[in-house]
């Protein structure tokens, strides 16, 4: 026999052998959508006898084996009563074709009644008025959600663990579960609960408790917003945690309860806060590097010594620097009551500007109080006093030169709930400055500015809201600095210009027009966003306002379409702008990236 014939003797041998090897397989009917999906993976846990060993008694066991797992499935759905019906018994059938398998679920069980004990008696309003309101609504919504529901699994296990867990937050930690049982009478099709539960005592806040490092000890207890004897709350505990965070003199933060330490004062049981921090190193460097149509490139470069000594003090450092400006300062901060926003600053700086018809250096000396909220959402005071040497040329003016001893008050305030992206939130901030020749200053000066934005978000539609003005009184309007000037324009002004375009102008003599700048500043602007999914927005703007000799002057106009893309680094923002000014008319793009706030 050739070697052809002796091949395809066997690739038909082969074959016939597969045709007998192929295993069938078991396709259920009978049920849809969730239920399928989750019956289809209690079924793959039952192997399909091979085709080879496929008997009697290999098929009864098999069907056994499969019912008893999809009954499984099927009672996380609260049917306890289902038929199933095969389509074939033959043997031979089992082996080569696929058997149809066709379940019928009958009713589904229904919770009929739900019996709850417990030693906090929430049927008693008087009896719950120190018991915490989120708990109360949790049990209520917990009879809403089971009471005359079917019984599914995986809801009325989620509401076991929901109702635990927010127990344990309001410092309920000797919970436990008496009685857990679920009486089902499968006949009937229905279901009853019976729980019984001990709360046990509420614990309070006990003292903190260091257990490496304790240094700034102090620092970490004025930022401390509850005290010994309050009732424990693990909200309060993550709010101090962040807190900590907060102050920038420690790497690592864990704060944590410890129970198993509780002390008993006057019949309260109060539980120790144990801190494990590390602070950070003796120095800390930053650096990066960013673009906006504003600035264009920039670089930041950070320096930090958080540790000057054990109080707290510290100094640090910053340099920016971009086309148009360059920035240094150093600084030392000494905390007071709160390390977070209570200090005191003491700060030197430089500052070069070159944008425009703009040319200005400015060496600063500035002496600093911050009197910070009591509450996060409360304003902010700050006192300062500063001495300001400026070498600048406005326009085409010559160079002057002024020196100004300026004290300032001002009032700001952050409301957000998130740092990164930001959808309801505002920010408002109130400044005034003045300075007096009586007071080592080369003119009389007065400077108000106020400004303001808000964000709110209804489903997917976002408004975005913000408005800045200001006003200055001055002796010698042609003396003021140009860093003290008002001047519009830019990706958080007015878009459709560049930064800091508008502003009083003048012709000269040659026919130039000139930009010296305004005594006045008022920019308006609305944006509305839609959300198209989950990362991207669609956007409409109107910016409009001016910087000039009157309050309401000559109005620039800025309108325009943008996306944002709510990337991982925060979000972009990108805008196509029409800037109208008089009979200047601009197109511009418009980039930045942050929270927005």
């Amino acid at each position: 026999m050739s070697i052809f014939r002796y091949f395809v003797c066997y690739v038909a041998v082969a074959l016939f052998a597969f045709s007998f090897s192929v295993n069938a397989n078991i396709e259920l009917e009978g049920v849809d959508g969730e239920l399928a999906d989750n019956l289809d993976i209690y079924k793959k846990q039952v192997s399909y006898p091979d085709a080879e060993r496929i008997t009697e008694l290999a098929v009864s066991k098999y069907k056994a084996e499969l019912e008893a797992s999809l009954n499984k499935g099927l009672r996380a759905f609260g049917y306890f009563a289902p038929q199933f019906k095969y389509s074939t018994n033959d043997i031979q059938l089992w082996r080569s074709h696929d058997v149809i398998l066709d379940i019928q679920v009958g009713p589904q069980t229904i919770i009929k009644s739900f019996d709850f004990k417990s030693d906090l008696n929430f049927d008693d309003k008087n009896a719950l008025a120190t018991v915490p309101a989120k708990l109360i609504s949790q049990y209520e919504k917990l009879k809403k959600d089971l009471f005359n529901k079917p019984l599914i699994s995986s809801t009325y296990d989620n509401h076991k663990s929901v109702l635990q867990s927010v127990a344990l937050s309001f410092g309920y930690f000797d919970f436990k579960w008496l009685t857990n049982e679920v009486n089902v009478e499968s006949k009937k099709a229905i279901a009853n609960i019976s729980w019984d539960l001990q709360f046990g005592k509420r614990y309070q806040f006990g003292e903190l408790s260091f257990l490496e490092d304790n240094r700034g000890a102090s620092l970490v207890e004025s930022v401390k917003q509850f005290k010994s004897g309050d009732w424990f709350s693990q909200a309060e505990l993550a709010r101090f945690t962040q807190r900590v965070r907060q102050t920038g003199y420690f790497d690592s933060v864990i704060v944590r309860p410890n129970k198993s330490k509780k002390t008993e004062i006057a019949g309260q049981v109060q539980v120790p806060i144990e801190l494990i921090l590390i602070s950070k190193p003796k120095d800390e460097f930053r650096f990066g590097i960013g673009v906006s149509t504003d600035t264009g490139p920039r670089l930041t470069t950070d320096w930090q010594r958080p540790w000057v000594n054990l109080r707290g003090h510290s100094v640090s450092s910053s340099l920016f620097f971009s086309r148009q400006e360059q920035v240094f300062d150093i600084g030392y901060t000494v905390p007071m009551a709160n390390p977070l926003n209570d200090f005191f600053k003491f700060q030197f700086g430089i500052k070069n500007t070159t944008e425009n018809q703009t040319d200005s250096t400015v060496y600063t000396v500035a002496l600093q109080r911050q009197f910070g909220a009591e509450n996060e959402h409360d304003w902010n005071k700050v006192v300062s006093i500063k001495y300001e040497r400026e070498n600048f040329t406005q326009g085409f003016s010559e160079e002057q030169s002024s020196e100004l001893l300026i004290p300032g008050l001002s009032f700001n305030r952050i409301r957000k709930d998130d740092d990164i992206f930001v959808t309801n939130g505002d920010r408002q901030t109130a400044s005034i400055e003045v300075a007096s020749e009586s007071l080592l200053s080369d003119i009389d000066l007065a400077r108000l500015r106020l400004s303001t934005k808000w964000i709110r978000t209804f489903d997917k539609h976002r408004i975005i809201a913000r408005a800045d003005v200001g006003a200055m009184v001055s002796s010698d309007f042609e003396s003021v600095p140009s860093s003290l000037r008002f001047f519009a324009g830019g990706d958080q002004s007015i878009r459709g210009f560049g930064l800091d375009e508008i502003g009083q102008t003048r012709v000269t003599n040659d026919g130039e027009i000139e930009l010296i700048g305004g005594r006045y500043l008022n920019v308006a602007s609305v944006e509305y966003a839609y959300s198209i999914n989950d990362k991207w927005r669609a956007a409409l703007f109107v910016d409009a306002g001016g910087a000039g000799e009157k309050f309401v002057d000559d109005i620039a106009k800025g309108v325009g379409v943008g996306a944002h893309w709510l990337s991982p680094v925060g979000t972009i923002r990108l805008y196509l702008a029409r800037g109208v000014n008089g009979d200047e008319k601009n197109w511009r793009i418009h980039f930045s990236i942050g929270p927005g706030l």
